[in-house]
């Protein structure tokens, strides 16, 4: 039996060589305790050559990229607004054939013409993230519009007395009867208060008597969290 054993001992010490195992192999804290210690110190006296670093540049390179383009995009938006031209065209998709796709499509391709990065992205991105089509432009014009309304809003809120200025008007392309909506108080938010009149936006009136008109204008103030009571003409 003893010689059986240790013919067996002899077969496993002869194995171990040939797959070159040591015959005591390391613990699960030898093997990983060290690169822990080299990780973590690499991490303190490196950092830039650490997997986690790297990734998180990756990120970030590719954030900035993404709101480089992004803002291309919305400027060409905010251009057509302050110049007072539509952004549409004919067909304004991408994809149509048109030579008139529109002020806002012009506009982005001749910005791309001179940035590389902007006409890669306009030709390789995907159809569903390219952010250019007629429904994100109206969420670009919706955003861009409340944050003018946040704006005329910090000097108005809780700041005494105002009035307001309306007119309705139809709009004869979408047969559709608008209220334009103007405010005007007294700033007092800089060191020197002044009288200021804004535009705050248009309304759609389902109906155009003195009531529904009243009505509209009272939900609009409420929304906005303009006081009532303190309007006084």
């Amino acid at each position: 039996m003893n010689v059986q054993i240790q013919k067996l001992h002899i077969k496993v010490i002869k194995l171990m060589k040939t797959l070159q195992i040591p015959k005591q192999a390391p613990t699960h804290k030898q093997i990983y305790q060290p690169d822990m210690i080299l990780t973590l110190k690499a991490s303190l006296t490196s950092p830039e050559t650490t997997v986690q670093y790297k990734i998180s540049s990756q990120n970030k390179d590719m954030y900035n990229k993404n709101l480089r383009l992004l803002r291309m995009i919305v400027e060409s938006v905010i251009l057509c607004g302050k110049q007072n031209i539509p952004l549409k065209g004919h067909r304004d998709d991408s994809t149509s054939t048109s030579s008139n796709k529109g002020n806002f499509w012009t506009i982005l391709n001749l910005l791309a013409s001179h940035d590389k990065e902007l006409a890669d992205y306009l030709k390789n991105a995907p159809k569903n993230a390219t952010y250019t089509s007629k429904t994100i432009q109206n969420e670009i014009i919706d955003t861009i519009g409340s944050h003018i309304r946040n704006q005329i809003l910090k000097g108005l809120k809780g700041r005494g007395f105002y009035s307001i200025i309306a007119d309705e008007v139809t709009d004869t392309f979408s047969n559709q009867e608008v209220l334009a909506l103007c405010v005007r108080f007294l700033d007092e938010s800089q060191s020197e208060p002044y009288i200021r009149e804004e535009f705050f936006d248009f309304l759609n009136l389902k109906r155009t008597t003195g009531e529904a008109i009243a009505n509209k204008i009272v939900e609009v103030l409420t929304e906005n969290n303009i006081p009532v009571d303190k309007m006084r003409g």
